[in-house]
């Protein structure tokens, strides 16, 4: 007689972050889930994360080759679509979601050196408070408990002091959202009095990439959200909601993030970052 297989329910959920950490951190994400058995696409998006991975091995292939995801590792900005998958039953992940400063101010990292590729975080994070904080989230069950371990972990990371090419950048971000992601990055350098060669540089150096590319993905984000809005794609106005020149432009962009051409996306390849970033 065989016995039959119990198939644990899939765990999604976000956690927003407390006071301290919201100027660095964005969002954080559980996944605990079946694997479908279906590679699971990320597009390219505006926000460097860490990947804490407790349980069974993950594959990447951020950097184009299937590599093992390592216990924390570190993912810049993604200027194209990535994918990942494994072999083994179940997926278990906590994501963190920086803001585009966030890996910046609480590593002292330079961003544009991880932009598109996926790193071991044992250069930045000590191995010994690797082992603590994956040992913590492997014996609770409790995931509102995990999201708590792991703010407690990011604080410890907490800056002192904030350098001025820091507040250059969040002005310069928080100008781009206000006019619009079609505004130039001399008209913003103009807007805050600072020299467009220096800004374009520590824009670089702490986001990780140029204004004029997270201009573009944000741009692209936009329409990439209303692919699962339940109706139909109104293409000429999501080009303009999106804020995108024409349609030439907005083809090639979404082709070139996603692998795909607009309305031809397999959604389902895209399912976890839906059910995670909605």
């Amino acid at each position: 007689m065989s016995v039959p297989v119990t198939i644990p329910e899939p765990r999604f959920l976000h956690f927003s972050p407390p006071v301290d950490l919201a100027p660095y951190v964005r969002k954080m994400y559980l996944i605990e889930a079946p694997n479908t058995g279906i590679e699971q696409f990320v597009p390219a998006w505006t926000s460097t994360v860490m990947v804490l991975q407790y349980s069974d091995p993950v594959f990447s292939s951020i950097n184009g080759e299937p590599e093992i995801v390592p216990d924390i590792c570190f993912s810049g900005m993604v200027s194209k679509k990535y994918g990942f998958f494994t072999p083994a039953s179940m997926i278990k992940l906590m994501i963190v979601e920086f803001t585009p400063i966030g890996f910046y101010s609480l590593f002292r990292e330079q961003a544009f050196r991880i932009t598109d590729i996926s790193v071991d975080a044992t250069a930045i994070i000590p191995a010994r408070k690797q082992a603590t904080i994956i040992e913590a989230l492997q014996e609770t069950d409790d995931v509102w408990r995990k999201g708590q371990l792991v703010f407690n972990f990011l604080r410890g990371f907490l800056p002192e002091s904030v350098p001025g090419k820091l507040h250059n950048v969040q002005n310069a971000l928080a100008v781009m959202q206000e006019m619009g992601y079609g505004i130039d990055i001399r008209t913003v350098a103009d807007e805050l009095a600072v020299s467009e060669r220096n800004l374009r540089r520590s824009f670089k150096e702490i986001t990780g990439i140029s204004p004029k590319m997270f201009a573009r993905i944000e741009r692209f984000t936009k329409l990439f959200n209303d692919q699962f809005s339940g109706r139909k794609p109104r293409w000429k106005e999501m080009r303009q909601k999106s804020q995108f020149f024409d349609q030439a432009h907005m083809i090639r962009d979404f082709s070139s993030f996603t692998g795909f051409s607009p309305g031809k996306m397999p959604v389902e390849n895209f399912f976890l970052f839906h059910v995670l970033t909605r």
